[in-house]
């Protein structure tokens, strides 16, 4: 019960981040590279939650091309979160150098390019039969750990950012930020339980998951209408 639950806020949020990426993605307006910042944050959230869902219901096997796609944008919630609080700082700008934070992405992403992407599709499902992990055990580990450190770190530096310099409509960036990190809280928190402690994750985690999942659809809702509420947000204009 508990997991068709979670699944149908899976599908709830994956359906509402995507829908409100594009809208953002494709609109004018004087805050172009806000928006656009934003509307890929979103979008790596519906392609996370998407790919969740596809592999709930079984599907890798019968749709191999879909296998290992969520991991490539695991690494990029925090930094463009982070480049977002940047871009609309009014006495700070994003610099060229500033990309670089998104080469973790890069690098995953290569690496599940070379290592799974370019395999027939016969050799795909070869794989997937197999059970065999994409990366050795301490690899998976250590970007484990990678992933925690980031999260937390970008964290930080978003909300350090935010009260040490003049931030227009710095509610709404406080809303976004907090919000967002309530969320990876509840990520680090269910991985960390199924990573760690096994043995409570058998009876706790339905209840985590389920409670994740409702925050996070009820908290993309809010954002949505908040946003669509206050037009200067992202016109630029009221």
């Amino acid at each position: 019960m508990l997991k068709d639950y979670s699944n149908l806020m899976l599908f709830l949020t994956a359906f509402q981040s995507g829908l409100f990426a594009l809208f953002l993605l494709t609109l004018r307006s004087r805050k172009k590279r806000d928006n656009r910042i934003l509307g890929i944050y979103l979008l790596t959230l519906f392609f996370q939650l998407a790919h969740s869902l596809v592999a709930r219901f079984g599907l890798l096997e019968t749709i191999p091309h879909l296998a290992y796609q969520g991991s490539k944008f695991i690494f990029l919630g925090g930094p463009l979160l982070y480049l977002y609080a940047r871009s609309i700082a009014k006495n700070l700008s994003i610099r060229k150098w500033d990309w670089l934070h998104i080469l973790p992405a890069i690098a995953i992403s290569s690496y599940n390019f070379f290592s799974y992407d370019i395999l027939s599709v016969a050799d795909k499902l070869a794989f997937l039969q197999s059970r065999q992990a994409l990366v050795v055990p301490w690899v998976s580990a250590m970007l484990l750990y990678f992933y925690y450190l980031q999260l937390i770190s970008y964290i930080i530096a978003s909300i350090r950012l935010v009260h040490l310099n003049s931030v227009e409509n710095i509610s709404w960036l406080k809303f976004l930020l907090y919000g967002f990190a309530i969320i990876w809280t509840f990520d680090i928190l269910m991985l960390g339980m199924k990573a760690f402690t096994p043995e409570l994750a058998d009876v706790y985690y339905p209840w985590l998951e389920a409670i994740s999942r409702t925050y996070t659809f009820s908290y993309i809702n809010v954002f949505v209408f908040k946003g669509l509420l206050q037009p200067a947000l992202f016109h630029g204009e009221n």
